[in-house]
């Protein structure tokens, strides 16, 4: 689900209209709920977010938004996926962790800083969110020095020195 009702991008990446989605839902009571949207990924479905709202906080911390977590939870999916905004940035991550099972934290490889990441954390276990790991993307192998950090780790542990064994006397 594209709960990134800021800036949201998934509708494009996959190529799928984004005219109805879940802000439609969430700010107007009588519409009935998106339907997820099969995309040419097999096995992955989308509810893009809609268009943009003027307070995607509130409309995230509805008991709307609730009720459509537990529509689709009864849907029969192995998985739900929510996409959101940063969690530094806005509120709204904040907002949704309380209700998510578990966390997979995206770092933008060489742009997010190790600080930054650490207080993104923090600041989901605050409110109870279980952060269980990562992705890191965007990460250009061709100009990292992967290679270089094996190296000196075989180095580091080469260059230490052996302990020499006492010699046994002749018998």
């Amino acid at each position: 689900m594209d709960a990134d009702l800021r800036k949201p991008r998934l509708h494009r990446l996959l190529k799928i209209a984004n005219d109805q989605g879940l802000s439609t839902y969430l700010s107007q009571p009588g519409d009935p709920w998106p339907e997820p949207v099969k995309t040419a990924v097999p096995g992955l479905d989308l509810i893009t977010s809609g268009p943009l709202p003027p307070n995607p906080a509130d409309l995230l911390d509805s008991e709307r938004f609730t009720r459509l977590e537990h529509a689709l939870g009864e849907l029969g999916y192995d998985h739900i996926i929510y996409d959101s905004p940063p969690v530094l940035a806005v509120a709204d991550p904040a907002i949704m962790v309380t209700r998510m099972n578990a966390v997979l934290m995206v770092v933008q490889a060489g742009v997010t800083g190790k600080d930054a990441l650490l207080h993104a954390v923090q600041r989901l276990q605050q409110v109870k969110g279980r952060v269980i790991g990562g992705i890191l993307n965007q990460v250009d192998l061709d100009h990292q020095n992967y290679y270089n950090y094996g190296y000196s780790y075989k180095r580091y542990y080469a260059e230490e020195p052996r302990e020499e064994r006492p010699k046994s006397a002749p018998i």
